[in-house]
């Protein structure tokens, strides 16, 4: 199992820098590659998203730091795991109001969905790897 959480662990935190330093670094590529319509790209926009990729790269550098303890890791993951929820809830809040956001919403939550599946089994098996680690 430990084998098998340090690699899911290693995919989890690439996506988190990856995801961090595209909307970090090139904010309205990014945007765009989620379908953002561009009559609603404006410098308040580009900070926001660069303020959401801050929050996913220094997600992944306490999940990195933790990587070694499964306990960490669970609970770290679980945090992770309920950011995506949140934020695939906050993505069918436009949907729902018929904001003419749909693409880009749609992308975003089922991106948000994908990566929260992906902590939840992270979580599990660093569940599973705390019961295994000797009484002390």
């Amino acid at each position: 199992m430990e084998q098998r959480r340090h690699r899911l662990l290693q995919v989890m935190v690439v996506e988190r820098f990856v995801v961090g330093a595209l909307l970090g670094l090139a904010p309205r590529t990014t945007l765009r590659l989620f379908g953002a319509p561009t009559n609603l790209d404006s410098p308040m926009v580009r900070y926001v998203a660069r303020l959401f990729g801050i929050r996913n790269a220094m997600l992944g550098v306490l999940l990195w730091q933790q990587r070694e303890d499964p306990t960490q890791v669970r609970r770290l993951a679980t945090l992770n795991a309920a950011t995506e929820a949140v934020d695939a809830l906050s993505a069918a809040v436009p949907v729902l109001r018929r904001q003419g956001l749909d693409r880009t919403a749609a992308a975003a939550g089922l991106t948000s969905i994908g990566v929260m599946a992906g902590f939840l089994r992270l979580r599990a098996l660093a569940a599973a790897d705390e019961r295994e680690l000797p009484i002390t």
